[in-house]
This record gives structure tokens, sequence and C-alpha cells, in this order.
């Protein structure tokens, strides 16, 4: 889930019905903004630990990326100790899938370039998916900002990267696959939804959209991998299998 940390009745919606597949889960994979407004650690308790105080208890691992917001205070150095990322870059694999995790806010950094091209040339388990907050293309608000995290696509359609998770639009966007790789926007999990927008020129429209408080859920076997959008009542919003 994306764009969440909001210590709002909308997060705690989509808090208890991500829980309420806690036990078919493996993982819990964030796609940014997950301390609003700042990152502060004065909003740890209400933002983080009522709502997803459940996952450390289920010690489920937590894969998060960090967002716009996260930033605000020192950088990020606090959301990142809270939710256990090594950095604001690393790569992490839950069998069958490697995770990889980028950081949007700096996306022509030198290092995080090279970190990049290093883990996409190492051989992966199964499935690979590169998750980080700002989309490299949706039709909603932040269409125009798109282009400076597209710089990483050509890389990974060389890869042959799967997925592409992110958030930043508060909204469920996914599109058919571009040069082989689906991108996925899901920043429903608790702030205020954002609306669809014209599609820029280089974007594709969205093979499926829905503006409503929503997660996502990631299934993984050797032979698939499902996604599927889910609202805060359980309903299915979308759903598409790679092979």
């Amino acid at each position: 889930m994306g764009d969440f940390g909001t210590a709002t009745a909308s997060e705690n919606d989509v808090a208890a019905a991500v829980r309420a597949r806690e036990p078919e889960l493996d993982a819990l994979v964030t796609t940014g903004d997950n301390i609003y407004p700042g990152g502060e650690p004065a909003r740890f308790e209400a933002a983080w630990h009522r709502p997803y105080g459940w996952v450390a208890q289920s010690r489920l691992p937590v894969v998060a990326s960090i967002g716009n917001h996260d930033v605000r205070t020192s950088g990020g150095a606090p959301v990142m100790r809270l939710l256990g990322m090594p950095g604001p870059f690393y790569e992490r694999t839950i069998d069958p899938v490697r995770f990889i995790v980028l950081d949007s806010n700096r996306p022509s950094d030198p290092e995080q370039d090279r970190f990049l091209t290093t883990t996409l040339a190492r051989p992966d388990p199964g499935w690979t998916v590169v998750v980080f907050h700002r989309p490299a293309f949706t039709c909603g608000i932040y269409g125009e900002g798109a282009e400076s995290v597209r710089r990483w696509h050509p890389a990974l359609v060389a890869a042959g990267v799967d997925l592409v998770l992110s958030g930043h639009d508060h909204n469920y966007q996914r599109f058919h696959e571009v040069d082989g790789v689906t991108y996925v926007v899901t920043g429903g999990g608790g702030a205020k939804p954002y609306p669809m927008r014209r599609c820029l020129a280089g974007n594709p429209p969205p093979a499926a959209s829905a503006v409503v408080h929503h997660f996502t859920e990631v299934t993984a076997t050797r032979q698939e991998l499902s996604i599927r959008a889910v609202d805060v009542r359980g309903a299915h919003l979308d759903e598409v299998v790679l092979q």
C-alpha cells in the first residue's frame, strides 16, 4: 500500500482490510509516504504503530520505499529506521520474488544508478518487482513529473523486470505492459484520493483505474504473478495474472 500514514479513519480502514489477509501474507510492501505530513517521529504511534502494530507482532517482513513526505524530517532517516530499511535503495528477496527498492526523490543519484545496474545484472529467483514512490507512468495529477523516474525504464526493460509498484498519486492505476513491464500505481492507503486526469503525451491510458482507498495484493508462484486491487470492503477492483 502507499500514501497511507495519515493516522485517519481511512488509514485504519485500509489497515483492517490488509489485516484480514494476515494468514496469507508473506510481507508488507509500501510505495512510500509512510508517515504524514513530514516523516516526524511524533507521528509514528498514530500513523504506524496503532494501525499496523500487528505487522511486528506477526513478524511480517516490511519492504518499504521512501516518499517525498517521509524525507521532510532528517532526509527520511527516522522513517527508514522505523520500517527497517537498510537505506533509501536496497534489494530484498522473498522467494520467489526479488524486490528492488529505489528512492524516487533522487532519480539522478549516481550511486543509486550504480546499485540499480549491478543489481539488475544478477540473476533473479523468478520474478523481479521494482518499488519506488513517484510513478513513471500516471494519468493522475502528477503526470508532468513522471519523466524524472521514467529514465529508469530502459534499464528495467533490458533486465526483464516484471512489475513496478509506485504510489504518489492517491488512486489505483494499472497499465498494459510497457515494453514488457507492467506498471501499477497503488497510492490509496489512507490519504485523500486524487482524481484521474488526461493522459499526457508519452503516457498510455491505464488498462484499469479506481479513485478509492485500497491496497494491492500480489501473489507469486513459480509460474504466475497475480496482481489484485482490493478496496476496504474486500471487493476486487482489478485483477491481472502475469505468466
